[in-house]
């Protein structure tokens, strides 16, 4: 049996990366031999996958005669990621950039500069091909750096057991945020937006603390596991998600997969995961006032919502399912 090496600085956490890893992990476990090497884990792994922490685990595969046929590196300029891509042997490394560029804070930039530079121009020596979620990431990257090995996009995958919703004859009444609770997620555009609509509940899920009051019309729930929050996109009429920086989330997958119709941003990679009139609304600039109009374009047409319900459900399936993921990856796995 062929096998795989997942790795990551971090396993069983709630971020997208972390989610990514846990489902590909599982998906292959049958077919290859299959193993995950992190830096940190707070989960147990997937059945018949095995796992690996820390740096004598690290240290164990580089000084042994151990050779995986594929190792897959998540979030490859974190330095725990890019060690292990240089003292691990493998017959073929691929590299997946989670996200759509490094931007650093100015602490960071100035201290972790030489780094990152060192890391980026070392990257083609170690890997063999590069995964990107978007185009718009793999241009942005491209447009950065001289890559040097061929690239290909996979966008994000989820095993859901999404449905189409039952066809909506009653006015909307329940939005739906996910996300970190910062500026850059769009919360605060989202906290006006609801003080403009008191008629209206919206429900925030995600971890972080807000600056200032929220609305009375605002629930506010904190960090809920990922399957915990599957259920507020059932009861929600629609996701918001105003967010200025993403390149494939998997907030959209769960909503498109529940049939949740979106108002989202057009930025970075959001414009092609979300067809405006299609699949939702597409926000023409970042303002509490284009939210509001989302609201209004789809609570107008009860008949346009349920059309976009639908779209959403067969949009998660050809393009966003676990079946497509995997299928995928089997093409550059070469199984």
């Amino acid at each position: 049996m062929r096998s795989i090496l997942y790795i990551t600085n971090r396993f069983g956490y709630t971020g997208g990366q972390e989610t990514v890893v846990a489902e590909l992990a599982r998906a292959f476990s049958g077919i290859i031999q299959t193993h995950i090497l992190c830096q940190h884990a707070n989960a147990v792994p997937p059945q018949n996958v095995i796992l690996h922490t820390g740096i004598k685990a690290l240290l164990q595969f580089a000084f042994t005669k151990q050779r995986f046929d594929i190792i897959h590196l998540h979030h490859p300029l974190h330095i725990f990621t890019l060690i292990c891509a240089i003292a691990i042997r493998s017959r073929f490394k691929i590299a997946t950039f989670h996200a759509r560029h490094y931007s650093p804070n100015p602490f960071k930039r100035f201290i972790l500069k030489a780094y990152v530079y060192s890391a980026i121009n070392l990257l083609p020596f170690v890997t063999d091909k590069f995964v990107f979620l978007s185009k718009f990431a793999e241009k942005e990257w491209k447009s950065k750096i001289f890559l040097g090995r061929p690239s290909t996009i996979i966008p994000n995958g989820l095993a859901l057991s999404g449905s189409p919703r039952p066809k909506r004859t009653t006015p909307i009444k329940n939005g739906l945020f996910v996300g970190v609770l910062r500026e850059s997620k769009g919360i605060y555009l989202l906290l006006e937006a609801a003080k403009a609509r008191p008629d209206l509940a919206f429900t925030v899920v995600g971890r972080g603390n807000l600056k200032g009051e929220a609305p009375g019309n605002v629930i506010l729930i904190g960090e809920e596991s990922r399957n915990e929050v599957q259920k507020y996109y059932k009861s929600a009429d629609f996701l918001v998600f105003p967010s200025s920086s993403e390149q494939c989330p998997l907030v959209l997958i769960v909503a498109l997969a529940y049939g949740l119709p979106i108002i989202c941003s057009a930025c970075c990679g959001l414009n092609e995961m979300i067809e405006d009139n299609i699949n939702g609304y597409s926000m023409k600039n970042l303002s509490s006032q284009e939210i509001l109009n989302g609201i209004r374009f789809l609570s107008d047409n009860m008949e346009r919502y349920n059309d976009i319900s639908a779209n959403n459900t067969i949009k998660y399936q050809a393009e966003y399912s676990m079946r497509m993921f995997v299928k995928r990856h089997q093409i550059i796995y070469g199984c």
